[in-house]
């Protein structure tokens, strides 16, 4: 094959991979590693005695200021404000570093004024925390874009101290029902998290863990939507651990390797519709779309990125009024 003709076919390729997936009607039912195909699981509330002790929603986020990052929590927000049946009776936490607090005060800001011109009553509350200084060796020249508000997950019980839970979710997630039945799902352990198709001894092997993975058949989880019940999580134990495991082990996946590392299989699992996965890494099957709770873009190719995929689901979500902090 000849220079020219092999930078042709090169050429050809390269359009293939960064192309923009068409509308649906043009897409085939692309393979399904989710398992979008399994029944829907009711989400099992807590007693009635409870009720009163989880009426209000505590929803947590985290962002740097990249504006590309901005967007993405607006969207998200704007997304999960939407769909609250009582927005009221949610909070909405955004913890962030101290150089970060001004611009993600005027995102909060941009989120009222949007919620405002669309009439949707009462808005939920927004709450800003600016975060400690984190002790934590997280310096590694393969991954310099490792930044201390990503470990946010490690210390959401100092922040929020009287609430009995919190769902955590990324910024790169859009809300598609209300998530209110989510927080008062019935929780046997400290964390509920949807299981992924790759399991713990993918860890075991990379990191050499040996026994210390109890069950290495066992599916890991993905950390973008997470459900705390903070009250396991007050003794301050989980996070040493976490912290010990994190100079070891963050070179991969940040976070969430040496959360799966500590909590393993002790989970209560989420129905798959409440972290519908891939969005950023490749095409997604149609059924898994249909009947998403929430979607998340996990993967490089961010829905409002130069390479996005899948934008006509995030942009119903997009701000209308200018919002100068994304300028």
């Amino acid at each position: 094959m000849g220079y020219a003709v092999r930078c042709l076919y090169y050429l050809f390729l390269l359009t293939l991979a960064i192309s923009q997936p068409p509308d649906w009607p043009e897409w085939p039912d692309y393979p399904d590693p989710q398992n979008c195909s399994a029944p829907a699981v009711p989400v099992a509330l807590e007693d009635e005695s409870a009720s009163d002790l989880l009426r209000m929603v505590h929803v947590v986020y985290s962002s740097n200021s990249n504006k590309k990052n901005l967007g993405l929590l607006l969207g998200s927000m704007l997304s999960l404000a939407r769909h609250l049946g009582n927005p009221q009776q949610c909070t909405i936490h955004l913890l962030v570093a101290e150089s970060d607090a001004t611009n993600l005060n005027a995102l909060a800001d941009c989120f009222r004024r949007e919620l405002a011109a669309g009439s949707y009553g009462v808005p939920p509350n927004v709450v800003l925390h600016v975060m400690e200084t984190m002790q934590l060796n997280i310096s590694d020249p393969r991954r310099p874009d490792i930044a201390q508000n990503t470990y946010f997950r490690y210390y959401v019980h100092r922040y929020l101290p009287d609430a009995p839970r919190a769902i955590l979710l990324d910024a790169d997630t859009i809300v598609r029902t209300d998530i209110a039945p989510l927080y008062r799902m019935r929780m046997r352990h400290a964390v509920a998290a949807k299981r992924v198709h790759w399991s713990l001894q993918y860890l075991r092997d990379m990191f050499k863990l040996g026994s210390y993975i109890r069950n290495p058949d066992a599916p890991a989880f993905n950390a973008g939507v997470l459900l705390y019940d903070l009250a396991h999580w007050r003794s301050g134990e989980f996070t040493l651990e976490l912290e010990a495991w994190t100079p070891l082990t963050s070179v991969f996946l940040y976070d969430q390797t040496p959360l799966n590392i500590l909590f393993q299989d002790n989970i209560d699992v989420l129905d798959w519709r409440w972290n519908v996965l891939h969005l950023g890494w490749a095409r997604v099957a149609r059924r898994c779309f249909n009947q998403a709770r929430i979607l998340h873009w996990n993967g490089p190719r961010k829905a409002l990125g130069r390479l996005g995929r899948y934008r006509h689901l995030v942009e119903p979500y997009g701000p209308k009024l200018q919002c100068d902090v994304l300028l």
